[in-house]
C-alpha cells in the first residue's frame, strides 16, 4: 500500500521552538546571521517588495529628472574632504575592517546554526565555530550568488515598472500585478533554494554549486509546499514579533512612571541608574528576540528539510492540493 501523503507543518514548528528554547547558546549566532539572512523566505519577499516599489519611483525620478541623492552624496563627500587625510584613511580602514568582521561572523554563524541545530546535543560556542570553519568558502560563494540573484530579480522587477508609460490605468495595473506575482514566486524560490543549499553544504560537505543544484531539485518537486511553509513560518515569526512589541509597551508604562519619579526626586544618580537599566533591558529583549527568531527559522527549515522534503514527491502533499482534492 502506498504511503499516505502528509503535511506536518504544525509539528515541525513546535519542534523547532523546542530546539530553539533548549539551545539558547545558538542565539548569539542567530544575532550575527541576521546580518545576512534571517532564514525567512517570505520575510525577504516582504522587504524586497517595498524596495521594488521605492526603487521604481527612484528610477523613474532618475530617468525623468536627475540622479536621486546626488546632492546629499556630494555634501557628504565635501564633509570628508574637510577632514585631514590621515583621519579619513583611519575612518575608511576602520569601516572596512568592521564590515569584513561582521561579514565573516555572519557567514560563520550561518554554518554554526546548521551544525548546532542538527547536533544531537547542544553545541557550545567553541564547538559550533570549530565545526563551521571548513565550510566558509562555500557558504561565502552561496551568499554572493544568492545576493546576485536577488539583485537581478530586483532589476527585472524595477525596470518595467519604472519604464511603464501607459495611459490606460487598468492595463498598467495588470502589468504591474503580473510583474509582482512573478517577482514574489522567483524571490521565494531563491530563498528556499539558498536555505536548502546551505543545509546541503554544511551537513553533507558539498560545494556551493552542488548545494544549489540540490536545492533547485527539491524546490521544483515541492514548490507549493515550500511556499506554504514559508508563509506559515513568516506569520508565526510576525506574531511573535508583535507579542514582543506588546510586552515592551506594557513594560514601558511602569518604567516611564519610575523614570518620572526619579526626575522629580532630583537625584542625578537615580535618573542615570533608571536610564541605564532601561536601556540594557530594552536591548537585551530586542537582541534576544532577533537571535531566537533566526535560530527558530533555521531550525524550522532544517526540520522541514529532513521530515518533509526528503520524503519524496509522493509523501509530501501541499495543503492547497489537499483542499483542492476534497472539492
Amino acid at each position: 500500500m502506498p504511503a499516505k501523503p502528509t503535511t506536518i507543518y504544525r509539528n515541525l514548528l513546535r519542534e523547532a521552538w523546542a530546539l530553539t528554547w533548549h539551545r539558547k547558546s545558538l542565539w548569539v549566532f542567530g544575532l550575527f546571521a541576521a546580518c545576512i539572512s534571517t532564514g525567512g523566505v517570505v520575510e525577504i519577499v516582504w522587504r524586497a517588495v517595498a524596495r521594488v516599489q521605492t526603487g521604481a519611483v527612484s528610477l523613474s525620478q532618475m530617468l525623468n529628472h536627475s540622479f536621486p541623492g546626488y546632492e546629499l552624496f556630494g555634501r557628504y563627500l565635501r564633509e570628508w574632504t574637510v577632514l585631514p587625510t590621515d583621519q579619513v584613511t583611519i575612518l575608511v580602514t576602520l569601516y572596512i575592517l568592521i564590515g569584513v568582521a561582521v561579514l565573516v561572523a555572519a557567514l560563520v554563524s550561518q554554518a554554526a546554526l546548521v551544525k548546532g541545530v542538527h547536533a544531537l546535543r547542544p553545541f557550545t560556542l567553541n564547538e559550533a565555530i570549530a565545526a563551521s570553519r571548513g565550510h566558509f568558502p562555500h557558504v561565502l560563494s552561496l551568499a554572493l550568488l544568492s545576493k546576485i540573484a536577488y539583485a537581478i530579480l530586483f532589476a527585472l522587477a524595477v525596470l518595467p515598472l519604472a519604464l511603464l508609460q501607459i495611459s490606460n490605468p487598468p492595463l498598467e495595473a495588470l502589468i504591474a500585478f503580473l510583474i509582482f506575482v512573478v517577482f514574489v514566486v522567483a524571490a521565494v524560490a531563491v530563498g528556499v533554494i539558498s536555505m536548502i543549499a546551505l543545509i546541503e553544504i554544511v551537513r553533507e560537505n558539498r560545494h556551493a554549486i552542488d548545494g544549489i543544484h540540490a536545492g533547485w531539485k527539491l524546490f521544483r518537486e515541492h514548490w507549493i509546499a515550500c511556499m506554504e511553509y514559508g508563509l506559515l513560518l513568516f506569520v508565526v515569526v510576525l506574531v511573535g514579533g508583535l507579542a514582543v512589541f506588546a510586552g515592551l509597551t506594557l513594560v514601558s508604562i511602569p518604567f516611564a512612571i519610575l523614570l518620572l519619579l526619579s526626575i522629580l526626586s532630583g537625584s542625578p544618580f537615580l535618573f542615570a541608574l533608571m536610564n541605564t537599566v532601561g536601556t540594557i533591558l530594552f536591548f537585551t529583549i530586542i537582541f534576544s528576540y532577533v537571535g531566537a527568531s533566526v535560530v527558530y527559522q533555521y531550525a524550522a527549515w532544517m526540520l522541514f528539510f529532513d521530515r518533509s522534503l526528503l520524503r519524496g514527491p509522493g509523501r509530501l502533499q501541499a495543503k492547497v492540493r489537499r483542499l483542492w482534492a476534497k472539492r
